[in-house]
């Protein structure tokens, strides 16, 4: 599928440009490619699946996952929770796979590790929500393309992810049903935010849902990413002062 795909588009290319449909075709075509390998296309959650993936992520919020209270009792084991392991395996994770990231991570580890927690807690919490959702995952897009995350980027994010979630549970707590339901809601984020990444490295801007259907922009975030943002701004703002002094 993927060698169609790249063969299409480029007769496209050599056939003395493209035009408007094309673009939007090509566009598409892209955004396949992009996906990774482990996304599963019209795979909808279920409410049996957000049950199970707030199971697993409760045994981490709660600290009552298999695998840390088997390291618990290691003397050599220096994590106070699971949350801290958790986001520690996956930073560690993260720059030893793909390092050039590592730059884009300027609010340091700890606060950037609450944030991520703080962001698979709200989505599995508005999974059900679909417009609530969407809304989400637009804002989550557009604050990491503004830091120049790439959509193929977030496939590299999705392996991650799934290898700390197995490391953090166990091989018995991340089953492989577990894990399908992991990588059907992270398939789910993806098929929003990649086609905003992808439109976002074309033409410098995004065009959410919410804006294509009204000019209202209206609440789009929860209060913790907003305040995450906020944050964010009044570091940068920091800086820049620091720097100019």
């Amino acid at each position: 599928v993927e060698s169609a795909i790249k063969s299409s588009i480029q007769n496209k290319m050599g056939a003395g440009g493209l035009s408007a449909a094309d673009m939007r075709g090509t566009e598409k075509e892209i955004i396949v490619l992009m996906m990774p390998v482990y996304y599963i296309h019209d795979g909808a959650v279920t409410k049996e699946d957000i049950e199970v993936a707030r199971q697993s992520w409760g045994y981490i919020i709660e600290d009552k996952s298999p695998a840390f209270i088997e390291n618990k009792k290691n003397p050599d084991f220096d994590q106070s929770s699971c949350i801290s392991w958790f986001y520690g395996i996956f930073y560690e994770r993260l720059f030893n796979v793909h390092p050039m990231c590592q730059p884009l991570f300027t609010s340091g580890l700890v606060s950037q590790g609450k944030f991520l927690v703080k962001m698979v807690s709200l989505t599995l919490n508005c999974l059900l929500n679909r417009e609530k959702f969407q809304k989400n995952m637009e804002e989550l897009a557009l604050r990491h393309c503004e830091r120049g995350v790439r959509g193929v980027e977030y496939g590299v994010v999705g392996d991650v992810l799934f290898y700390t979630l197995h490391k953090c549970l166990g091989n018995e707590a991340f089953s492989l049903e577990t894990e399908t339901v992991w990588k059907k809601i992270y398939s789910a984020m993806l098929s929003i935010i990649v086609p905003l990444a992808i439109e976002y490295e074309r033409t410098g801007m995004v065009t959410k849902k919410a804006e294509r259907a009204t000019d209202s922009g209206g609440e789009l975030m929860d209060s913790a990413m907003k305040a995450e943002m906020e944050e964010d701004k009044k570091r940068n703002s920091e800086n820049e002062s620091r720097n100019e002094s």
